[in-house]
């Protein structure tokens, strides 16, 4: 503390002078110290701490407990940036403040997209992403490994339908993931007439023959693929009294659909 001496002299009758003195202590002001944890995640607890000189101690936007002590520590949570400060007061009523700010870090946001999203077995696709809010992002399902957390291409070439996905992690571990689907559009491997060229009349006819690759059902055009509607590999008898033209259209899961 500091000190301030004051002095007081009184003279009197023959110049007696009689003197006396005061002291008075100024006390310092309080110290105090507000610290945490930062930064965190949308609804992360950050832990708060304080420690003081002085006798009580009151937060805002956070409590110091019953009794305000003058140390002790308070947990948080928020969804966005908040500023936290403690008040704290000593026996002669002097205050002092300390603030501190608990970032809170809204998560990583990814786009990603497949183009085409529909492709013949083993034609390119080329898959797209941007990310803000990222310090790593990590590939898997029919791609794998780390990838850039900021944007990227990349080429594949699916022989099947593909699931690509991409999970981006912030520094405090939130993360987000998108997920790319490419399918593998229907195709005819085989049409074909046995033989393409006949006699009227008896024992004149022909097969026809298909197989196809990712369809669903095939149907045919002039004759029947059967109830199933088969994808093959198949057959069918046909006897056509004038010269014909026999089609197959297979569809997919992959979109467009194949036609012979």
């Amino acid at each position: 503390a500091t000190q301030t001496v004051f002095e007081l002299d009184c003279t009197g009758a023959g110049n007696v002078v009689s003197s006396d003195s005061a002291v008075v202590s100024i006390a310092p002001l309080p110290t105090v110290n507000l610290s945490g944890t930062t930064p965190v995640g949308v609804g992360q607890v950050s832990t708060l701490s304080w420690v003081s000189t002085g006798e009580s101690c009151v937060g805002n936007n956070f409590s110091t407990g019953s009794g305000a002590p003058r140390g002790g520590a308070a947990t948080v949570s928020q969804a966005m940036t908040t500023t936290y400060t403690v008040t704290c007061t000593d026996e002669f009523g002097q205050s002092v403040s300390a603030s501190f700010d608990v970032v809170v870090l809204p998560g990583p946001t990814v786009t990603f997209t497949a183009n085409p999203v529909s492709v013949q077995e083993g034609n390119p696709v080329v898959l797209t992403w941007n990310v803000t809010g990222a310090s790593s992002c990590v590939a898997s399902g029919d791609w794998t490994g780390s990838r850039s957390f900021v944007s990227g291409t990349q080429f594949v070439n699916p022989f099947e339908e593909s699931l690509y996905t991409l999970t981006c992690f912030d520094i405090v571990g939130q993360s987000e993931e998108v997920e790319a689907i490419v399918t593998i559009a229907p195709e005819i491997d085989i049409f074909s007439a046995d033989p393409v060229s006949i006699n009227l009349g008896a024992n004149g006819s022909s097969t026809l023959i298909w197989d196809s690759n990712h369809a669903d059902a095939c149907v045919g055009t002039g004759f029947s693929t059967g109830a199933s509607n088969s994808v093959g590999p198949d057959s069918e008898e046909v006897s056509p009294t004038v010269t014909t033209t026999y089609s197959l259209t297979c569809t997919g899961p992959g979109g467009v659909p194949d036609t012979q």
